[in-house]
């Protein structure tokens, strides 16, 4: 026995060597390290008794989903959160409305978080990160991987009643990495908005809206909310193409909680409920209630300057196929720059093709800036409410296209206008070295289209000069064509629809309206004498100046003194139509001389309510609080000098003299006395008028006593009961106030004995 007992000790003593031979080592997870965990909310070092039976729940469905499907990874259910705490996803979600316009729209929001974090990607990238932030530390360190943009956007998202959930699943390449170089930037697309009516992902990397059957994404492991988290038990073998996104059908969505807010899909009633592969355990958990707890994140909060900032340092660039997006804070580049697009021709992104740039806040209205680098055309837009510098001079200027080589006056140049701001009813105006096209809109006299047609400027001897639009000759004006609407008014051979004046050949023609029942049109030509717009000049008519071509052969012809005022009324049309032409001249020339200015020194503006960035409110702020601080200050020593308003009737306040402190005294205690009597005076008066007022309405009720309804006596006895009420708290306010007054007065005249200024002449 001995013996084999001492092998069986040697047996032990192996076994335990090889035993401590054996070692195991919790993974070590790595905490973010420029978080200080000891200034973080109790919520995110510690879980509630609910949230610890939650998490043992959770823990459950793990354990039999894990046993259950063991070719499945790992439920992405309680991650640890910053502080190392177990949390469930559901509940790192916060629903939160900020006062932001942009983040009630999910296109709006979307953009936001992908412009104000910065992208770190997971590592690996095939595994779900081990530390899930809440979304205020990731709002505080601006950056973040794709979980935490998902986490942060889904609880804007559901914050302003969209129906959002957080996805775990796989994607392509490009996507998880946020590689848009392969692909086509949306500006360049000019894709429109899609309203939410039907299912569709967010990627919130990029902002963009992708259909729910985008080939980017290749599978779906999970889903959840505030509410609930569903695991997919579809088949994700062909990606998401034929992907079912009904959450209340649990034989394609296991739910974790029974209440779940989706109704579940009724059976067949020929089908088995075996299908569900529901034991009897299971339906008896989801016939019970569970109360999820509530969000353990801080209320998400963003200030107003983060959020007009929104990128770090208010600078983003996102590189895309043969294309450069580059955005800009609010304010942050003086001219009011705050995205730029620039489109390459090559992959390396060498080649200028295009460039685009948004601008906000210009004084001058400018919105868009675009250039063509192929064709050297640059098309700016405006938004309405330009003003010129003529002040008062509505401008209305919408957009402008012209050539970069040739900014300058009288050159190839369109222009359109916001008619409806214009006296003239202005809408586009079209220029080139040798004509200028005009078209009008909604006029009383009917005029919607103006050409006018130059010629080459006299040449000049001498030695070259710089250009100067002011003092340069006027091009010589050689036809001007003007196009009328029909004026229902008149007869179609009275109403002119084209008039033309050859200014070169002294000839005016106009042509009519057809009428209903024509083919062609009437016509008139006039010969203008050469002396036509010289002043004091008597003008002579003829019958060979004028010819005419008349559809109705049975028409009367007008005559000859008919003829001569029709002639006089054109000549001075034509004159008006010169000084029209003159003046669109001189507009082209203002516009651009203000462009000039503009462009060489942005201003930009600012409105009232932006105290931190309008000097002007903010100074004048400062200036109000200030004079309240000082008012206040004098009004509490006002208030706490009680000698003030009798110090004010001595001449030489300062130098107090013994006679000046004795009469100092006796007025204040005089004026305290005074005051004392009075607010007894006027206690008993309001109770004598109470006690008047009740007799009174007591002698009306012993006159009308007999005749009286119960409504009316029940209105006099509330009465009395009332007054008595009132009679009795006044007889309580005089009593208290004779029993108070002695000692008030006591307590004045020991104040005046020690204050400073009067105790040397007391003491």
């Amino acid at each position: 026995p001995e013996c084999s007992n001492n092998i069986a000790a040697i047996y032990v003593q192996e076994l335990k060597k090889r035993l401590a031979s054996i070692t195991i080592e919790a993974p070590k997870i790595d905490l973010p390290n420029d978080i200080d965990v000891k200034h973080l909310p109790y919520s995110y070092v510690n879980n509630s008794q609910k949230e610890e039976l939650i998490l043992s729940y959770c823990d459950n469905f793990k354990k039999q989903f894990a046993h259950l499907y063991r070719d499945r990874k790992p439920l992405f259910m309680t991650p640890l959160n910053e502080s190392g705490i177990e949390k469930l996803v559901c509940t790192s979600l916060r629903p939160t409305e900020l006062p932001y316009k942009e983040l009630y729209r999910y296109d709006g929001a979307a953009a936001f978080v992908s412009d104000f974090l910065t992208f770190e990607p997971l590592t690996p990238t095939t595994e779900p990160p081990n530390i899930l932030c809440s979304s205020t530390t990731i709002l505080r360190r601006q950056k973040g991987n794709s979980f935490d943009f998902s986490m942060l956007l889904c609880s804007l998202l559901l914050g302003v009643g969209y129906d959002a959930y957080c996805v775990l699943g796989y994607a392509s390449r490009e996507t998880t990495f946020m590689d848009q170089s392969r692909e086509l930037c949306p500006l360049i697309t000019q894709q429109e908005e899609r309203e939410v009516a039907e299912t569709f992902f967010i990627e919130p990397l990029t902002g963009q809206a992708r259909s729910a059957q985008d080939a980017n994404y290749l599978g779906i492991e999970c889903v959840w909310n505030n509410l609930n988290f569903w695991v997919n038990m579809q088949d994700c073998s062909e990606g998401v193409q034929n992907m079912i996104y009904d959450l209340g059908d649990p034989a394609k969505w296991e739910f974790l909680f029974p209440n779940v807010d989706k109704p579940l899909l009724s059976l067949h009633p020929n089908e088995d409920d075996s299908i569900l592969d529901l034991d009897d355990d299971e339906e008896e958990i989801k016939d019970e209630q569970i109360d999820l707890p509530p969000s353990w994140i801080e209320t998400i909060e963003i200030s107003r300057n983060e959020y007009q900032t929104r990128s770090p340092h208010g600078k983003k660039t996102i590189l895309y196929k043969r294309a450069k997006l580059e955005k800009f804070a609010e304010y942050l580049v003086r001219d009011g720059l705050v995205t730029k697009l620039t489109a390459f021709d090559d992959i390396e992104m060498k080649n200028v093709l295009k460039t685009k740039e948004w601008f906000k806040h210009r004084k001058d209205k400018l919105d868009l800036r675009y250039y063509d680098h192929t064709t050297g055309k640059i098309v700016e837009e405006f938004s309405p409410g330009r003003i010129g510098s003529n002040i008062g001079k509505m401008q209305a200027l919408k957009e402008h296209t012209f050539q970069y080589s040739a900014p300058g006056p009288e050159n190839e140049r369109v222009m359109t206008f916001y008619s409806s701001a214009r006296v003239d009813g202005l809408v586009k105006r079209e220029e080139t070295p040798t004509s200028m096209i005009e078209s009008f809109k909604d006029r009383p006299d009917y005029l919607y289209y103006r050409a006018a047609y130059f010629g080459s400027r006299a040449k000049k001897f001498g030695p070259a000069k710089k250009y100067n639009p002011i003092s340069e000759s006027e091009r010589p004006i050689l036809k001007i064509v003007e196009k009328f609407n029909r004026n229902s008014h008149k007869a179609a051979d009275d109403d002119v629809a084209e008039r033309i004046f050859q200014i070169s050949d002294n000839r005016i023609q106009l042509i009519y309206h057809l009428d209903d029942n024509r083919i062609t049109a009437s016509k008139r030509e006039f010969l203008k004498p050469a002396n036509a717009h010289d002043k004091g000049v008597t003008l002579s008519m003829t019958p060979d100046m004028t010819s005419t071509f008349q559809v109705d052969i049975h028409q009367k012809q007008p005559k000859l003194r008919h003829l001569y005022e029709m002639l006089t009324s054109l000549i001075s049309e034509e004159s008006k139509s010169i000084d029209a032409v003159r003046a669109s001249e001189a507009e082209v020339r203002e516009i651009l001389i203000d462009r000039s200015k503009e462009e060489t020194a942005s201003e930009l503006s600012v409105s009232v309510y932006d105290t931190d960035r309008n000097v002007k409110a903010k100074l004048h702020r400062e200036e109000l609080q200030r004079q309240q601080r000082e008012e206040e200050l004098h009004r509490d020593e006002r208030e706490l000098d009680y000698l003030a308003p009798f110090l004010a009737q001595i001449e030489n306040a300062e130098n107090i003299t013994r006679s000046n402190a004795y009469e100092l005294k006796e007025k204040c205690l005089q004026d305290l006395k005074q005051r004392l009597i009075d607010q007894a005076n006027l206690i008993q008066s309001r109770f004598e008028k109470e006690t008047q007022e009740l007799q009174r309405k007591q002698a009306w009720y012993q006159q009308n006593q007999a005749s009286m309804q119960k409504e009316d006596e029940e209105e006099y006895l509330n009465y009395c009961s009332e007054a008595m009420f009132r009679i009795h708290i006044l007889e309580l306010r005089l009593n208290r106030h004779k029993e108070s007054a002695p000692h008030k007065y006591l307590a004045l005249e020991q104040k005046l004995r020690s204050d400073p200024r009067l105790a040397e002449f007391f003491n």
